[in-house]
């Protein structure tokens, strides 16, 4: 190999890493253009030297009949609004023979270098592919997928394909005075890999061009591809050709498509229909933009309703919504959440969102920046309701340099940018969704025309202006929503102070020297334009104020100075080192504030002073410990930068025992980083428990599923003291505390947590000297709005000076022994905290009420209320407590399982495990705010389980135990007095209030006022009931009746029973209804009234049991025609003076007296119904099995007569 060839494959090798996993070739054949700077040899070839088609003469011009009325793709610089930049535009068509493309080129600096330096060189680059389906391939599918880099020497970088290629060139190359060039491309079948015949080969080619110009005054390529984001890796997103071209050309009427000035939109847009106001995105892969046509101004408005399409494999993607591009390449797209948890069934069968989250994506900071901004739920779901339309109508209001959002006729959001200022594009944009987009607009405002726009929305302009020299004024923001507050902050110069402010020509000059805080006035519940105008002037009688920063020595350092006599009065200096600091002010109260030391310094100026400002011990923040955060100094408060995840900040003053505190306003998960020792360990209270960050790093991943680090553990000393909210604060003042070695925390005055420090680092030691401050992590990135968390009214104190508040705090977190009951298990702990008992265990735990003995057999009912969950699971025990403690069953609510565990923990050494395999008894209740009420009940050898008043199981005590033959009636036990108590599992929970009953009347009472009554045992012996999450499941192999517990209704007293089917599994034969009797002897007494689908019947009977009674029943079955369906099926039976009435879904199917005889007896129904004592009323199924999701019974005879007249 040649020296030369070598250079040659250098650069080829550079190039490969430069052009995404291009296989480099040069090209050698004899060149035709600039012979004469042709200056190195060439050892590859590329050029094809076979046939194309016969009329087409491959020469760089054009001039074929077959190229005429072609479409072309064009695209321009986003900063070329004169058309004076290069700018290019492409076709391409395939025939029997292969691939042409031609290409025409706008630039008068057309660069060749002699060599084969692409970088240096002005060059044509395209990626495209042809398949023989013509359809929409992979997006990655680089085995397809083809490239060359073409120069105007006419050589190539390539794939590997040879073609044809020629180039014609307005002008000299190198001049700088070029007009353009003209490229025409033919490809081969052959190169390409495609079997093609004249009656079969592919009709479309996917390219992806652009152009890389030398730029006047520049030494290399500007490439010139689409913007704002690149399709060059998602080949889904090539631009299309056919026989005719460019498939989507522009319409002139079009709103959409490209840029005002020809920059092109991305290529996946369904423009099929856009004739009918529907632009789509069906087939695309992640970015797609298209512009407004005519956009190219400041301020303007947008609007578009966007449906996400339901049934494609994307509709569950990411966002969509609207973009704008400055003229300096600076892009930012505000889009909707249109994930699958977002996305919620409108009642027209599409999809409508349940929120509306804005997330916003830029990269003008040179990063990948994608941001919720905020999260709202949508109105239109409230109470449970759905909207009737599906679509979310999006609008955007550019006002100069903010933005303002709203979503389906409300406001949304607001913000200001500052990184695309001036005249911008605008478009539609689509982050890896499929959306259809109707209804979509573009007006551009003028002055006028915005004024009048944002008063119709309810924003209103804010303008701050000063009418004299000697200070000035900063508005906290530019615009307001109405009813809104904004703080105008007024800085006066040394030796000058505000005069005069006037709001809107109004003077409130005295209204804002009272009422400004630290020099900042807010201007309060805004509703119309506003400027404020601010006079400053000259103090003739100034007192000087001057002297040095202290801190160990003296330092530099910026200095607010504001007023308290005069709160309109705010001063801003600097302080150095060597001179100090000196100001000129008008004599009066002040405080003093210095850069990064929290608290302020009061000073009384009556006449010139010079002091030295002592700050040694204030506490300090310096700036490297002020992570991703944004601090107020003077106004105590800090709130986090957008963006992003994990932020913090922490007091450079250390000692052994520290204080801190600030009203907490937060969206996730907000607490303490501590320091000691070079260590830092950051703690998290969550919902959950406590989450841990070791050194910046995360020791545990903050996800439900791995949050409880130390819920609770009695053998090492650490405690969550108390329950209750800990994240998503509302402005609750928390308070931390590190004393001896232990960690303390309360919110709004009540102790959360009393943690060993040492036992989350060995450095923590009780001598240890620490640094302490705040920090906040938004885990999900759902709820994330500017600022994300924010800390006010911060407060600090270190060492001797924290003694007070450390001692308040460590009073709040101490707990009391509670003496509940005797334990059943190990490490177990009761303590009294406030209005609590917290009861917890590091394992299983549970305490029977002490000097409580129920006799074996008796019903009784145990009740807790719990306030809140700090454990794996809360509930009950019952037991006996036979064979040293063996005998009892646990029943616990496990809330993360979503069930209710019935078990016996193993306690090692003395008893194993019992429990159930798989979750046989689910629970979805969740405990929000307040407390649930949970009881236990135990009537008839059954356990019922009720979440405020709601059952949530039953289990029978003959039912056994997995994996054993053990019953729970055995392992509670058989002989001795039943003792009762309180169960919790891994962690701790709050109980409010407890206790017991065996009174029976008070058992009936209450079961007897539930609103979905609990069934008794079946009367027959092959049927079965199963409570879950509030459904009723009842089986029954022959024939099943169940009454409900505790009803008792006066003969001949008129009564409804109704229930709600919720789905049936009923056999040919199976039935689902009512029992109705006095039960009588051996439960003889009673009629069973079934609906039968498979026989289309009401079937009214008493069946067989055994030997105990006889059927009864009727020869031919009043006909019912109603269809099982997947619909809930309302059932109601009524009897009415002496008349039994149906009804399915409000319709009536059965009118029978109860003095009918059944068939081939004298018995009526009222007979077998029993005509002495009181009437019970409950469910059957016969043949198969029902779930019920409500069920109930009445004897308000109002109500009895409305329902049967409607």
């Amino acid at each position: 190999m040649s020296r030369m060839r070598k250079v040659l494959l250098s650069v080829l090798s550079t190039l490969f890493l430069i052009c995404l996993s291009l296989a480099a070739v040069s090209c050698g054949d004899e060149i035709k253009i600039n012979k004469a700077e042709n200056t190195y040899e060439y050892s590859y070839t590329t050029d094809y030297d076979g046939e194309n088609d016969p009329n087409i003469t491959i020469d760089g011009k054009l001039d074929e009949s077959v190229w005429t009325d072609k479409k072309w793709f064009a695209n321009h610089f986003y900063a070329d609004l004169n058309n004076t930049m290069p700018a290019f535009s492409v076709t391409a068509f395939t025939t029997e023979y292969g691939v042409y493309m031609g290409v025409k080129v706008q630039d008068d600096n057309i660069i060749y270098s002699g060599q084969m330096h692409q970088a240096k060189n002005s060059t044509l680059e395209f990626y495209y592919y042809v398949h023989e389906t013509d359809t929409v391939i992979a997006d990655k599918d680089w085995t397809l997928r083809h490239a060359f880099m073409l120069d105007y020497g006419g050589e190539m970088y390539s794939t590997c394909e040879r073609m044809k290629r020629a180039i014609t060139i307005d002008g000299i190359i190198n001049s700088g005075a070029t007009v353009g060039a003209v490229f025409e491309l033919f490809v081969p079948w052959s190169e390409l890999r495609i079997d093609a015949t004249a009656d079969a080969y592919p009709q479309k080619v996917f390219l992806y061009p652009f152009y890389r110009p030398v730029l006047k005054g520049s030494t290399s390529q500007t490439p010139l591809w689409t913007v704002p984001l690149s399709p060059l890796n998602h080949m889904k997103n090539y631009y299309e050709f056919d026989a005719n071209g460019y498939t989507d050309v522009d319409a002139p009427d079009a709103v959409v498509g490209d840029s005002y000035n020809g920059v092109a939109k991305t290529g996946n847009w369904d423009l099929e229909k856009l004739d009918e106001g529907v632009l789509s995105i069906s087939t695309g892969e992640e970015f797609n933009s298209i512009f407004f046509r005519n956009a190219l101004t400041e301020s303007f408005t947008a609007e578009v309703t966007m449906y996400p399409i339901s049934g494609s494999s994307k509709y569950t993607g990411h966002s969509a919504g609207f973009f704008i591009m400055g003229t300096n390449g600076n892009y930012y797209a505000m889009m909707l959440d249109m994930r699958a948890a977002r996305l919620t069934q409108a009642q027209d069968g599409g999809n409508a969102l349940n929120a509306y989250s804005l997330i916003t994506l830029t990269e003008a900071h040179q990063y990948w920046e994608q941001i919720t901004k905020t999260t709202v739920d949508n109105p239109a779901f409230a109470d449970g309701e759905t909207p009737g339309t599906s679509g979310v109508r999006f609008k955007i209001l550019k006002a100069e340099d903010t933005i303002h959002y709203f979503v389906d006729g409300q406001y949304l959001y607001s913000e200001k940018l500052d990184f695309i200022m001036g005249n911008v594009y605008a478009g539609l944009f689509n982050l890896n969704t499929y959306i259809d987009y109707k209804e979509y607009s573009f007006t551009a405002l003028n002055e006028q025309e915005l004024s009048a726009e944002l008063n119709s929305l309810d924003i209103y302009k804010l303008e701050a202006v000063t009418s004299t020299v000697g200070g000035y004024v900063e508005l906290e923001n530019d615009y307001a929503v109405g009813g809104a507050n904004v703080g105008a902050m007024i800085v006066s110069d040394s030796g000058y102070a505000v005069s005069s402010v006037l709001y809107n020509g109004e003077d409130i000059t005295e209204t804002v020297r009272a009422n400004a805080v630290n020099g900042v006035y807010t201007l309060e519940n805004i509703t119309e334009d506003i400027q404020l105008t601010v006079s400053f002037e000259r103090l003739e009688k100034a007192v000087t104020y001057k002297g040095y920063l202290m801190d160990g020595a003296s330092i530099g350092g910026a200095i607010t100075i504001v007023g308290k006599t005069d709160s309109a009065q705010r001063y801003e200096i600097v302080a150095s080192a060597d001179r100090g600091f000196e100001a000129k002010l008008k004599a009066g109260e002040y405080t003093v504030f210095v850069g990064n030391y929290l608290g302020g310094i009061p000073v009384s100026l009556t006449e010139d002073l010079t002091e030295n400002i002592q700050l040694t011990d204030k506490p300090y923040l310096a700036s490297s410990d002020i992570r991703h955060m944004n601090f107020d100094f003077v106004n105590r408060s800090a709130n986090t930068v957008p963006g992003q995840v994990t932020q913090w900040f922490v007091f450079q003053n250390a000692s052994d025992s520290a204080y801190i505190a600030a009203d907490f306003y937060n969206y996730d998960l907000d607490g303490f980083s501590v320091e000691a020792n070079g260590e830092n360990v950051q703690f998290y209270l969550s919902e959950e428990g406590l989450c841990v960050l070791r050194n910046y790093t995360w020791d545990l991943i903050p996800t439900v599923a791995w949050r409880k680090y130390a819920i609770y553990r009695s053998a090492t000393g650490q405690k969550i003291l108390n329950p209750g909210k800990v994240d998503y604060l509302d402005g609750a003042r928390v308070e931390m505390a590190v004393s001896d070695g232990r960690l303390y925390v309360a919110i709004d005055g009540i102790g959360k947590a009393n943690l060993l420090l040492s036992e989350f680092n060995a450095a923590f030691t009780a001598d240890a000297e620490y640094k302490v401050g705040f920090c906040t992590y938004d885990g999900r990135h759902s709820r994330y709005p500017v600022g994300g968390a924010r800390y006010e009214n911060i407060d600090a104190a270190f060492g001797k000076q924290a003694r007070s508040q450390i001692e308040n705090i460590v009073g709040l977190c101490t707990a009391t022994p509670y003496d509940l009951g005797t334990a059943l298990y190990n490490d177990t702990s009761v303590t009294s905290v406030g209005d609590y008992v917290l009861f917890a265990a590091d394992d299983a735990g549970a305490e029977v009420f002490d000097d409580v003995e129920i006799p074996y057999g008796q019903s009784f009912m145990v009740e807790a209320e719990i306030e809140y969950v700090y454990a794996q699971g809360v509930g009950f025990v019952v037991g006996t407590l036979g064979n040293t403690n063996e005998n009892h069953v646990l029943f616990n609510w496990r809330p993360g399982h979503k069930d209710i565990y019935v078990s016996r923990e193993e306690e090692s050494g003395v008893w194993k495990w019992r429990g159930f395999d798989g979750t046989p008894y689910p629970c979805n209740y969740a405990l929000s705010e307040g407390t649930v009420k949970m009881m236990l009940v135990y009537s008839n050898g059954r356990y019922y389980m009720f979440f405020n008043g709601e059952l949530m199981m039953s289990i029978h005590e003959d039912t056994t135990f997995s994996w054993s033959t053990d019953t729970v009636g055995g392992i509670v036990g058989t002989s001795g007095n039943v003792k009762v108590g309180l169960s919790v599992l891994y962690g701790a929970a709050a109980v409010v209030d407890w206790g017991y009953t065996t009174d029976a009347a008070k058992i009936a009472a209450f079961l007897g006022s539930l609103a979905k009554p609990i069934v008794d045992t079946d009367i027959y012996s092959s049927a079965t009931s199963i409570y879950q999450n509030g459904e009723l499941t009842l089986s029954s192999a022959n024939n099943g009746a169940f009454f409900f517990e505790g009803i008792e209704i006066e003969q001949d007293a008129d009564f409804m029973i109704y229930a709600e089917l919720s789905k049936e599994a009923l056999v040919a034969r199976g039935g689902v209804g009512f029992v109705v009797g006095t039960r009588g002897d051996a439960n003889a007494n009673h009629v069973l009234f079934n609906w039968r689908p498979g026989q289309k019947d009401i079937y009214v009977s008493r069946e067989k049991n055994g030997e105990a009674w006889g059927w009864k029943g009727f020869e031919t079955s009043p006909s019912c025609n109603v269809e099982k369906s997947e619909e809930t099926i309302k059932m109601t039976l009524i009897y009415k003076k002496g008349t039994y009435y149906m009804f399915l879904n409000d319709t009536k199917v059965l009118e029978i007296s109860e003095t009918t005889k059944f068939s081939w007896s004298t018995d009526t129904i009222a007979d077998i119904v029993g005509e002495t004592g009181t009437v019970k009323v409950g469910l059957s199924t016969i043949f198969g099995s029902a779930t019920f999701t409500d069920w109930g019974y009445t004897t308000d005879a109002t109500e009895i007569t409305q329902y049967v007249t409607e």
